[in-house]
């Protein structure tokens, strides 16, 4: 039985202008462009290679590889990240597995830098009922970045999911927006409340390596795994050579595809679909 089967519910019955994936969590369509055939569907089948909308086969087995090998090594508390995290579908998604396989403590960072966004992440865990005694959740209205400091944000509204923090002001992609400033958290300041993390979920629009080289003391003391969204080959190629030197274990990778253009004002700019990396820390998986 796969991981996604184990997992999975047998029946759910979301409310017109919501949808429910394959572990029954409920989502609201107005995220996204594409999503209006989904209005009160049950999505049933295992997401191979992605649920269709947002998320990947990798990304949903990573979240519940974590969960198994909490179960697995007998214990009963969960603690994951997940960074630039919009709605928090991946933290919410876990929250409800764990909450179905009755964690005794399941605590959820979110970090989101778009207001409107950051709002419709709070909806989404009302909305799958992940309030409770045993989860506690952490919601954090601003950028994941190596310093704390001050940066600017695009508006650019709840369909535009690749925003990125600059310091400039000035879009990554070429696009006229307007600008907000938005406060920063370093990634060890942002998990102060934790001990060990089973899990960070990133998808940050070009910050990754930056954050990720900052943080290595951080990653190797405190993080059990991590699964990356990549921007460009050149973000790629610095996470590798720094969790290769780290001593990680890669489980899988697939490369981000791009369009070159020189009119773009980045390579992160430039790219048409998101890579990814997963890493576990080997001295901490399993623990």
């Amino acid at each position: 039985m796969s991981l996604y089967q184990r997992f999975s519910i047998h029946e759910c019955h979301p409310e017109n202008g919501t949808f429910a994936n394959f572990l029954g969590l409920i989502t609201d369509c107005n995220l996204f462009g594409n999503a209006e055939r989904l209005s009160g569907v049950f999505v049933a089948a295992d997401p191979i290679p992605d649920d269709g909308v947002y998320g990947s086969a990798n990304e949903y087995l990573s979240v519940l590889e974590a969960i198994e090998a909490a179960q697995s090594a007998g214990r009963k508390t969960f603690s994951m990240m997940e960074l630039g995290s919009g709605w928090g579908p991946w933290i919410s998604a876990a929250g409800l597995v764990c909450k179905r396989e009755k964690f005794q403590e399941i605590n959820l960072i979110g970090i989101e830098a778009d207001p409107d966004r950051f709002v419709s992440m709070q909806e989404h865990f009302a909305r799958n009922e992940l309030i409770g005694e045993t989860i506690k959740t952490k919601f954090l209205n601003g950028a994941v970045w190596d310093e704390v400091t001050t940066l600017y944000f695009p508006k650019t509204g709840l369909g535009d999911h690749g925003g990125a923090a600059n310091f400039d002001g000035v879009d990554y992609r070429g696009v006229n927006s307007e600008m907000q400033e938005v406060r920063t958290w370093t990634l060890s300041d942002a998990a102060e409340d934790l001990n060990l993390i089973d899990l960070i979920h990133w998808d940050i629009q070009g910050a990754e390596a930056r954050v990720a080289e900052s943080s290595q003391d951080f990653l190797s003391a405190r993080v059990r795994s991590v699964q990356i969204g990549t921007h460009s080959r050149e973000q790629e190629g610095r996470l590798l050579n720094l969790f290769h030197k780290m001593e990680w274990d890669m489980l899988r990778e697939s490369p981000c595809a791009f369009s070159y253009n020189k009119n773009i004002p980045s390579i992160e700019g430039m790219t048409t679909t998101d890579g990814e990396l997963y890493f576990r820390n080997p001295r901490l998986w399993g623990q």
